[in-house]
């Protein structure tokens, strides 16, 4: 039996990218009038209260509904439009919410090297899986598989179905465990969401540090290493 290619597992939003590309979608949705923009400040109380386990599967839950092929047209014109935006904030919603989506260069170029090396390479990611698919391949990111936030899709059209495990949290782990069924040599993410599969990787662990102190602690108190996100936004 021959040995499996070595392992590597990103999650995608604020660790190859910049902000959020599933926030961006569920942005552009408000803007184009398919969800009423009082979600939005619904969605960003959920996220404080009650944490990202809970709001992103319900974000994702709102599409229910709409046409599958719909949604990924519309995922197209939305990482398009973020890719040409400044950086920055605007108004939504009555809130400020973040816009534009740019790739890390070092993150880029971090996968392209393993890929020669022979890595496989997965994302896993909390956002919607259309949009996660679109954003990796108007990246053009060197990646084998890919794992979103997802409901069941039936004749065409999104339910209110999630499926599972919903990768968040310790869902990244359960995913890993029975998606992929062995432990990554190396993984990278940017929050506490993501620790439960970074615990998982054999060999190297990258947090990403966008300024969050007791982040930083556990990142630093289990060994992994620590880039500053400013270097690799």
């Amino acid at each position: 039996m021959s040995k499996p290619p070595p392992l590597a597992v990103f999650d995608l939003d604020n660790t190859i990218i910049k902000n959020d590309c599933g926030e961006a979608f569920f942005h552009f949705l408000v803007e184009e009038g398919k969800l009423p923009a009082s979600r939005i400040r619904e969605y960003y109380e959920k996220v404080q209260k009650e944490g990202g386990i809970v709001a992103y599967p319900w974000v994702v839950s709102l599409m229910a509904g709409m046409k599958e092929e719909e949604i990924y047209s519309a995922c197209q014109e939305a990482i398009r439009r973020e890719l040409k935006k400044e950086i920055g904030k605007k108004e939504l919603g009555g809130i400020q919410v973040a816009q534009g989506i740019r790739l890390s260069p070092q993150m880029k170029e971090l996968m392209k090297r393993m890929k020669q090396a022979g890595f496989e390479i997965w994302i896993i990611s909390a956002s919607n899986r259309w949009v996660v698919e679109t954003t990796i391949q108007q990246l053009e990111l060197p990646v084998d598989h890919s794992v979103g936030m997802a409901v069941t899709v039936k004749d065409g059209i999104l339910t209110n179905i999630p499926v599972k495990p919903e990768p968040v949290g310790q869902g990244k782990r359960e995913v890993i465990e029975q998606k992929i069924g062995r432990p990554p040599n190396f993984v990278a993410g940017d929050s506490a969401s993501d620790f439960p599969m970074m615990e998982m990787a054999t060999e190297i662990a990258l947090f990403i540090d966008h300024g969050n102190k007791e982040c930083q602690r556990v990142a630093l108190e289990r060994g992994w290493v620590v880039q500053k996100g400013s270097l690799v936004d």
